[in-house]
C-alpha cells in the first residue's frame, strides 16, 4: 500500500475522495502556479494541513516543480531548435540585390520614352459610340 492510499484510507479509483472538504480546499490554491515560486505561501500551506499530510504535500510540491522545469525545459528546447534551423535555413537563401533609384537595365517602356524625352504614347480604351 502506497502513501497516498494510506492516508486516503482505502484503494482503488475513488480512494483519493475520501480527502476532507477542508484539506481539498487548501490545497486548491496550489492551481495557481505563482504559488510555487512563492517559499513564504508553501509553508503557509504546509502548517495548515494536519502533520501526517505534511510529508505528502512536500513531496506532491517537489513532483509538481520537477514536472513543470522538465515541461519548460523541453519547450525551450524546442524552441530553439526551430531558431537554429531557421538560421541556417537563412544561410542557403539566394540572394536578391536591392532595386536602387536608378534603373539603367530593365526599365520599362514609359522610363525610357521619358528619360529621352519623347512622350509614350497613350492608349485609350475604345468605346462604341454607334
Amino acid at each position: 500500500m502506497n502513501k497516498m492510499q494510506e492516508l486516503s484510507g482505502g484503494t482503488g479509483v475513488g480512494a483519493g475522495a475520501s480527502v476532507s472538504p477542508d484539506i481539498a480546499q487548501k490545497l486548491e490554491a496550489l492551481k495557481n502556479p505563482q504559488v510555487l515560486v512563492d517559499p513564504a505561501k508553501l509553508e503557509e500551506i504546509r502548517n495548515s494541513l494536519p502533520a501526517s499530510m505534511q510529508d505528502l504535500f512536500t513531496q506532491l510540491v517537489g513532483m509538481v516543480k520537477e514536472a513543470l522545469s522538465y515541461s519548460l525545459s523541453g519547450v525551450f528546447l524546442t524552441g530553439a531548435f526551430i531558431v537554429i534551423f531557421a538560421v541556417v535555413l537563412t544561410l542557403f537563401l539566394k540572394e536578391v540585390p536591392l532595386r536602387s533609384g536608378k534603373r539603367t537595365r530593365g526599365a520599362t517602356e514609359p522610363e525610357k520614352a521619358k528619360e529621352a524625352g519623347t512622350a509614350s504614347p497613350v492608349r485609350r480604351p475604345q468605346t462604341d459610340n454607334g
